[in-house]
């Protein structure tokens, strides 16, 4: 960033509470108290929640972070504010939606950010939220044990956020169309284990879905921890542009724990 980091993350915060502002004062005053305002992370729902009091903003909702936790399980079908980078799923989701502005200052981190309002919902859209807000806060309940064993049968899709175990991991709403949601925010050492039956002893391959702006990472697979062997993360440009990359490995028969541990730096999985 041009500034420390600590300035670029907050630098453009009011001008952000701004643009909602007038994306808020654009709903019919009917219509104000079925509004909803999302924000795609915590820093984006952070501005809002500190200066949208002097607006009159009601408080926005995320999915990043511990802002799941506050996320209600369900939504009606009043007015949509959508903060984010890209449209995402909300062509898909509202038969009208508008750019009201966005953020143009090099110096905030979130330089770009635009802010849409959505309205008209299509019938999928309440169904939509309520599966994705439960499937995220999945991840936060207690899992006693792994739950039975993946069997491996052919083509075999494993999810990356459903992992029996993990340390040092957080999820979010994926840009993919493989996935609902990725596994991110992994440092040197986070890990994930997931509980698999093969069938038989032999080769299997395995492919991944990754996404990393510069590359240079790398995890390790094992199971049971007998080590399986290391894979690199390739550059892919940003953090929700996605690739499909594939090894092979050699696996006992049976059921048995599979961890990827990162060795470095921040890759993303779906």
């Amino acid at each position: 960033h041009p500034i420390p980091q600590d300035y670029a993350d907050m630098t453009g915060w009011k001008e952000l509470a701004g643009i909602v502002s007038d994306a808020y004062n654009q709903v019919d005053s009917q219509e104000k108290s079925k509004c909803t305002i999302y924000a795609e992370n915590y820093g984006q729902a952070g501005a809002i929640q500190f200066y949208g009091h002097a607006y009159g903003l009601p408080t926005p909702i995320s999915f990043n972070d511990s802002y799941l936790l506050w996320a209600p399980d369900t939504i009606g079908n009043g007015p949509f504010i959508y903060i984010n980078h890209q449209v995402g799923d909300m062509d898909d989701l509202f038969n009208s939606y508008k750019e009201i502005g966005r953020i143009n200052n090099p110096y905030f981190r979130e330089d770009g950010v635009m802010v849409l309002l959505c309205t008209d919902p299509k019938p999928e859209w309440k169904k939509f939220y309520a599966q994705k807000v439960n499937i995220l806060k999945n991840n936060y309940r207690l899992k006693k044990d792994c739950p039975d064993a993946v069997e491996i049968s052919g083509t075999t899709v494993i999810e990356a956020e459903d992992c029996c175990f993990s340390y040092g991991i957080e999820t979010e709403i994926t840009a993919d169309s493989s996935g609902v949601s990725d596994v991110g925010w992994i440092d040197g050492g986070d890990w994930m284990e997931y509980k698999i039956n093969a069938p038989e002893s032999g080769d299997y391959s395995i492919s991944f879905r990754v996404a990393s702006p510069k590359g240079k990472g790398a995890f390790q697979l094992s199971s049971n921890s007998a080590e399986l062997g290391t894979i690199s993360v390739p550059a892919t440009g940003d953090y929700q542009k996605w690739r499909t990359i594939n090894t092979q490995v050699t696996l006992p028969k049976g059921t048995q724990i599979i961890r990827i541990k990162a060795l470095s730096v921040k890759p993303r999985m779906v």
